[in-house]
């Protein structure tokens, strides 16, 4: 009797053992059918509903990333492969499609250690990575629609005011140079070197006079940041901005008795900075960041914190929609300012970006603190649009910005005893033009 339970239980294991692993080989033979076939939308969706009923296992995931690497889809790759990270080390074949993935969604610094994992792989000598991995060079102008007053009489609306004067911002000239290269697999540095000139012009009326004085600043700045980028989707990228301000310009104070002024030339030079660092990570289709600024610029010390969010609904760069929104303090004084940033592969060879920013943009800063908008003129919004056109390694872009600035008209007039009251109008004014950029990265084959 005992010999037949035994006899009957073993029986019942055996068939459920048999009938589960013929079930296990019927959905690898059916993926590895789909995959062989390339039929990838049907095997994504057939793994996707595996997924939901609870099979999940490397070969699955290992297959999943290979098809999205052949479709392009690098950011849906590299999510596969770190899915997979959980029931097996990697062999070198998916360790060269990880840093390959990486490579393909921008990461430019998988690209070392993609290369080195080849080299291995294939036994041979290949040319090794440059220490450059790209060079850049931009720069244009920036026209302003700011008109002037033309004389006395303009500047002096009121017919009590001894003083008006108003100091206009005509044109703005700026270039610079950049490269990146890398220091260590995973790790690389960003140089740029700027230059910018604002030419502006100082106008000043009084009952009997009428002075205009043409001047300009100058500006040189120097930015360095680093980028580590961690395996498993997060990266952090600290940044220093150093920035050199000098002009010499004329200012006008009015005098007693009512009428008389006294000018003068004075010199003002600056050495400001900005310390930041940037937080992000790769999240299947988004990358949501975070960025730190803090420093000294024109006498204050203004203070960043902004979140964000970048979505690839493509699962690669080809599209990206970004929004952030800027927490900013100096004096005392918070203000929040939102953007969007929007990004399309029109083709293989051109793509076109745009974007939007609204608020008190004055010592405000972007991209990890490389980019400044710290002149005297505050920025309210400010919107972009830029066309790229790609060949091989050669990237030449142009950008259209435009900004609505504001500045003061000042109106003196005396007041009873022998003292003076200042009032200063807001004056708005657009600002806009052309800035050119090319790109060139330089090639790492095996």
């Amino acid at each position: 009797m005992y010999r037949r339970l035994i006899l009957a239980c073993g029986i019942t294991i055996g068939s459920h053992f048999l009938l589960a692993q013929q079930e296990k080989e019927t959905i690898e033979s059916k993926s590895y059918r789909l995959y062989k076939e390339q039929k990838y939308d049907a095997m994504f969706s057939f793994h996707d509903s595996l997924y939901k009923a609870g099979v999940d296992y490397y070969y699955l995931r290992v297959r999943s990333a290979w098809a999205r690497d052949y479709l392009k889809q690098p950011l849906h790759a590299f999510q596969e492969l770190r899915a997979a990270r959980k029931y097996s080390h990697y062999t070198s074949e998916e360790e060269i499609l990880l840093q390959k993935s990486l490579f393909n969604s921008g990461m430019q610094e998988a690209g070392e250690k993609y290369t080195r994992l080849l080299n291995q792989k294939a036994s041979i000598n290949a040319r090794l990575k440059p220490a450059i991995t790209m060079i850049q060079v931009d720069g244009g102008n920036l026209w302003t629609q700011d008109k002037s007053k033309g004389n006395a009489e303009n500047l002096l609306t009121n017919p009590t005011t001894i003083l008006g004067a108003q100091d206009r911002l005509r044109n703005i000239q700026t270039g610079s140079i950049a490269l990146r290269h890398t220091v260590l697999p995973g790790l690389s540095l960003y140089h740029q070197a700027g230059y910018m000139s604002l030419q502006r012009l100082r106008e000043t009326g009084w009952r009997n006079g009428y002075r205009t004085y043409p001047y300009s600043g100058t500006q040189g700045q120097y930015y360095l940041s680093a980028k580590y980028q961690i395996q498993n989707g997060w990266s952090f990228s600290p940044a220093v901005h150093y920035v050199y301000y000098h002009q010499v310009s004329e200012w006008t104070e009015s005098a007693l008795p009512a009428g008389s002024v006294i000018s003068s030339l004075d010199t003002l030079t600056l050495h400001n900075y900005l310390v930041s660092g940037e937080i992000s990570y790769l999240w299947r289709r988004f990358k949501p960041a975070i960025c730190f600024t803090g420093g000294e610029l024109n006498f204050q010390k203004p203070i960043q914190v902004r979140p964000g969010i970048t979505w690839y609904p493509k699962g690669n760069l080809d599209m990206y929609l970004e929004a952030g929104l800027t927490f900013h303090q100096q004096e005392s004084i918070s203000t929040w300012i939102p953007s969007l940033n929007a990004g399309w592969l029109l083709n293989s060879n051109w793509m076109t970006e745009a974007g939007f920013t609204l608020g008190n943009l004055y010592n405000y800063s972007e991209f990890n603190g490389r980019l400044l908008f710290n002149i005297a003129d505050p920025i309210r919004w400010k919107s972009f649009v830029s066309l790229t056109y790609r060949r091989n390694y050669w990237n030449l872009g142009i950008t259209l910005p435009i900004q609505q600035r504001e500045r003061y008209h000042t109106l003196v007039e005396p007041t009873y005893p022998n003292t003076v009251r200042v009032e200063n109008k807001s004056v708005y004014y657009l600002a806009g033009g052309a800035l050119l950029q090319i790109q060139f990265y330089f090639p790492y084959k095996p």
